[in-house]
């Protein structure tokens, strides 16, 4: 539904006046300079100069731009159009439709006035992709056989890495030795699938946590939410995988792992994120329901998962692997990065009865 002239003018008059969110303005203006740093930015904001601004004039720019009513990021706000639509292609409409009707495409910069937060009973987050950054171990495993062989380096770019992300692994890697003009004669392609594995293995054990998940989680867990973590590997990879964060791990009050007798069937099956609801239930004082439940995914089979088990779905967008729009569509939230989530947005069941807070002030 489109935000009223009004609604609008008079959100942006508050702003102007310096009486709403300065404190999350420069906060994204701080996320988005670091992004810029790692070459992370989408290329949509690259294409428009955000790159160039220093920390002030990203906060003025982020001043002038409500993403919680879904403004397109790129749009000076003057002179106001009637209502979001007006803004062009880049306003998503499918966010957060129970309880929030208003959230942020943009890194760290939301807004929900008025509005009370989501009542959620538990959370359940993915591992690889969204908790560890498994993509890049993953890249870098694809690399490190065509480099100690062949002495090649940056082999796997990420423009590549993009292409091959939804194919067959054995079509991918054979597809990385063809761009790579490696022959039969010099590499199989079993040969490479064999280093390859050893070295992802390798990885496991130095794999690094995604920006904002320890933070996250923390937070949540300090609040009282119960958490379940869920992934298609095997117990034995997921326990190399969080060798050096056994503090995250001891913060999980569920791990549903892929070999669990429960699952009957893999993502994009509902099994995996209904087992780990299931088993919080155990655990929980009152009664757990899907709609009730908030899935963060990286990934379009988890995201289509989560939908099928009818869940509030939150996509985190890794720009450096995905395209915009890419195959999230289910989602209730998308976002870039974990530490884009202000938990403030939800309260546990023990809080439902305080008053809401009316704005993330």
């Amino acid at each position: 539904m489109g935000i009223s002239r009004k609604e609008v003018t008079g959100w942006i008059k508050s702003i102007r006046e310096g009486n709403a969110l300065p404190a999350k303005a420069l906060q994204a203006a701080e996320m988005i300079q670091r992004m810029g740093e790692r070459g992370e930015l989408p290329d949509e904001m690259r294409r428009h100069s955000w790159s160039n601004l220093n920390r002030e004039e990203l906060t003025r720019k982020l001043h002038r731009m409500n993403n919680g009513t879904q403004f397109n990021a790129f749009a000076d706000l003057s002179p106001e159009p009637e209502n979001v639509e007006d803004f062009g292609d880049w306003s998503f409409n499918k966010i957060l439709k129970v309880g929030l009707d208003t959230a942020t495409l943009l890194p760290t910069f939301s807004i929900l006035p008025n509005r009370s937060p989501l009542k959620i009973d538990c959370v359940i987050f993915d591992l690889d992709g969204l908790l560890l950054d498994s993509e890049m171990a993953s890249n870098k495993a694809m690399q490190k056989p065509l480099e100690s062989n062949f002495g090649i380096n940056n082999s796997v770019p990420l423009s590549l890495h993009k292409q091959i992300l939804y194919i067959k692994p054995s079509l991918a890697l054979a597809k990385i030795l063809e761009v790579n003009n490696i022959s039969e004669s010099m590499m199989t392609t079993e040969e490479y699938i064999s280093e390859f594995h050893v070295a992802l293995e390798e990885s496991y054990y130095s794999t690094r946590l995604m920006p904002g998940a320890y933070n996250l989680i923390k937070t949540l867990k300090d609040r009282g939410f119960l958490i379940a973590v869920t992934t298609a590997s095997f117990r034995k990879s997921f326990e190399a995988k969080m060798t050096h964060h056994q503090e995250l791990k001891n913060m999980f009050d569920v791990i549903v792992t892929g070999e669990d007798p429960d699952i009957k069937k893999s993502k994009p099956a509902p099994d995996i994120n209904l087992v780990a609801m299931e088993r919080l239930q155990k655990l929980a004082n009152n009664t757990i329901i899907p709609r009730r439940c908030l899935v963060f995914d990286d990934a379009p089979v988890g995201i289509k998962s989560a939908k099928a088990a009818g869940m509030q779905i939150v996509g985190v967008l890794d720009t450096r692997f995905r395209d915009m729009n890419d195959r999230m569509n289910d989602c209730d939230l998308v976002l870039f990065s974990l530490e884009a989530f202000d938990a403030s947005w939800v309260v546990a069941p023990h809080e439902h009865w305080k008053r809401a807070p009316q704005s993330l002030s």
